[in-house]
C-alpha cells in the first residue's frame, strides 16, 4: 500500500484513474465501432469480409500491436515511471484519436488516408496497452489491504464503460442528425471527445514517480535471461498463465464487446436498436465488476477466475444461440422497442455478468504469479496478448466463416476450440501451476498463506 495516502485519497485517485481509463477505452473502441457501422451498411447478400478491408485492417492493427505496447511501456512502469507512463500514453492516445476524426474520407483504398488510418490505429493500440498496464500497477499499489480485488475490479469495469460511452455518444448523434448528415460530417464530432482524455492525462499527477535507476534495456535483457534459465517460470507462463488468461479474455470479450459485431455486423439488426440493447445491458452488468473482485478478496482470486472461465465457456454457445433467436424476433416486429428488445437486454446482461467473473479478478490473478521486478511488463504482455492477438484472431475467424460458409458463429467456434486447447494444456503440463506454492502478493491478495 502506498505510504502516506489515506483511505479517502485512495478512493479519489481510483475514481480519477477509472474516469481516465473510461475515456481511454472510449478512444480505442470508437474506430472499431465505426468498422462495424461500415460493415453493416453493405447488403448481406453482397457481404464479403474483406470488402471493408480498410477499416478492418485499421481495426485489427490496433489489436495486433497491443502486446508490444504492454511489454515496452510496462518496462517503463517497472522502472518506476508509472504516472509518467499513464500521462504520456493518455495524451498520445487522445491526440491520435482526434487526428483520426480529421482524416479525409476516401472511396478507394491505397490513398494517404488509408495509411494514416493504419498508422494512427497502431499508435492507439500501443498506447492503450501501456496506459492500462500502468493503471493496473497503480491500482494494485494504491489498494487498501485485502481490498485490491475490489479496487482492480472497479478499474476493470472502465473497459466496458468506455464501450458504453461510445454507444451512448453514437446514439445521441444518430438521434440529433439524420443519416446523410451523420455519414457526411457529424460522425467526426464523436472523435472530438478525445480532447477530454488529453486534458485528464495532462493533469494526472497523484504523486511523484520514484525511478529504480535501472535502464529499460537492462530490465529487458535480465528478463530474457531469467526466462531462459528459470524453467518453472517459463512453464508456468506458457502452459498455464497465457492460455488461461487468453481464454478468460476471449470469454469476457464475447460477453461485452463482441456482441455488437454479432448483432449488428452479422445479424444486421438496426444500429440504433443494437446500441440501445447493449447500452441497457451494460448498465445491468457493470456493477458486478466490483462485486466479483470483492468476492475474490474473500474467497480467492484464482478460484473465482477459474470458476468464471468454466461457467462462461459452458454457456457461451447456448447464450449466442439465444441472442440469435431473439434477434430474429426483434427484426420481425414492426415496433422499434418491443418486448423482445427488453428480453434481449436481460439475456445479454445476465450472460455478461457471468462472462466478466474471471476478468474482474485478472489483475490480481496475474500479479500474484509474476516476478516483482518485471511485474508490470509481464502483466502488460500477457494481458494484451489475450485482449489483442486472440481477440483479433477471433474476429478474423468470424469474418472468414461468414464469408465462406455463411455462418455467424465463427468467432464462437474459435473460442470454444481455444477453450478445449486450454483445458488440455492446463490439465496436462500446466496443472501444478493452477495454485502457486507461494503467493508473492500477500497484502494485495488478502491471503497471507495458502492458495489465492
Amino acid at each position: 500500500m502506498l505510504t502516506g495516502i489515506t483511505h479517502r485519497r485512495n478512493w479519489d485517485q481510483l475514481a480519477q484513474l477509472c474516469l481516465l481509463s473510461v475515456f481511454a477505452y472510449y478512444c480505442f473502441f470508437l474506430p472499431s465501432v465505426f468498422f462495424i457501422e461500415a460493415a453493416s451498411d453493405v447488403p448481406k447478400e453482397q457481404f464479403q469480409g474483406f470488402l471493408v478491408v480498410s477499416p478492418l485492417v485499421g481495426y485489427l492493427m490496433g489489436l495486433f500491436i497491443r502486446p508490444l505496447g504492454g511489454l515496452f511501456l510496462g518496462l517503463k512502469a517497472d522502472q518506476g515511471y508509472v504516472n509518467r507512463t499513464i500521462r504520456r500514453s493518455g495524451i498520445i492516445l487522445g491526440a491520435s484519436t482526434m487526428a483520426m476524426g480529421a482524416l479525409p474520407i476516401e472511396a478507394d483504398l491505397g490513398g494517404p488516408g488509408t495509411y494514416l488510418l493504419v498508422l494512427l490505429r497502431l499508435v492507439q493500440g500501443y498506447t492503450i496497452a501501456g496506459l492500462y498496464t500502468a493503471a493496473a500497477t497503480f491500482a494494485m499499489k494504491a489498494s487498501p489491504e485485502k481490498q485490491c480485488g475490489f479496487f482492480t475490479g472497479v478499474l476493470q469495469s472502465s473497459t466496458s464503460a468506455g464501450h458504453l460511452a461510445v454507444m451512448t455518444v453514437l446514439i445521441v448523434l444518430r438521434l440529433i442528425f439524420n443519416k446523410v448528415q451523420f455519414v457526411d460530417w457529424a460522425w467526426r464530432l464523436a472523435y472530438g471527445f478525445a480532447a477530454i482524455l488529453i486534458i485528464m492525462a495532462w493533469s494526472w499527477r497523484p504523486f511523484e514517480d520514484h525511478p529504480v535507476g535501472i535502464s529499460r534495456r537492462t530490465l529487458l535483457s535480465d528478463l530474457w535471461t531469467t526466462l531462459k534459465s528459470d524453467h518453472k517460470l517459463r512453464k508456468s507462463l506458457i502452459w498455464f498463465v497465457l492460455p488461461a488468461v487468453g481464454l478468460g479474455s476471449l470469454i469476457s470479450y464475447h460477453g461485452t464487446v463482441y456482441q455488437m459485431t454479432f448483432l449488428q455486423g452479422q445479424l444486421r439488426l438496426d444500429p440504433v436498436v443494437v446500441k440501445f440493447i447493449l447500452a441497457m445491458a451494460s448498465l445491468v452488468y457493470l456493477p458486478f465488476y466490483g462485486l466479483w473482485g470483492w468476492l475474490g478478496d474473500r474467497y480467492g482470486h484464482g478460484r473465482m477466475f477459474v470458476v468464471g472461465i468454466v461457467i462462461a465457456s459452458v454457456l457461451l454457445f447456448p447464450a449466442f444461440y439465444l441472442f440469435d433467436s431473439l434477434a430474429k424476433e426483434v427484426s420481425m416486429q414492426s415496433v422499434g422497442m418491443n418486448r423482445y428488445v427488453w428480453v434481449m437486454v436481460l439475456a445479454i446482461g445476465m450472460y455478461s455478468i457471468i462472462s466478466i467473473l474471471s476478468m474482474s479478478n485478472v489483475i490480481v490473478f496475474l500479479h500474484s504469479r509474476l516476478p516483482e521486478r518485471w511485474r508490470s511488463s509481464l502483466f502488460g504482455f500477457v494481458y494484451n496478448i489475450s485482449f489483442g492477438l486472440w481477440a483479433a484472431f477471433s474476429q478474423l475467424s468470424g469474418l472468414y466463416l461468414q464469408e465462406r460458409f455463411n455462418s455467424s458463429y465463427g468467432s464462437i467456434l474459435f473460442t470454444l476450440f481455444f477453450a478445449l486447447l486450454t483445458l488440455i494444456m492446463v490439465l496436462t503440463v500446466g496443472r501444478p501451476f493452477i495454485y502457486p506454492e507461494q503467493v508473492s502478493l500477500v497484502k494485495e491478495c488478502g491471503h497471507p498463506q495458502g492458495k489465492p
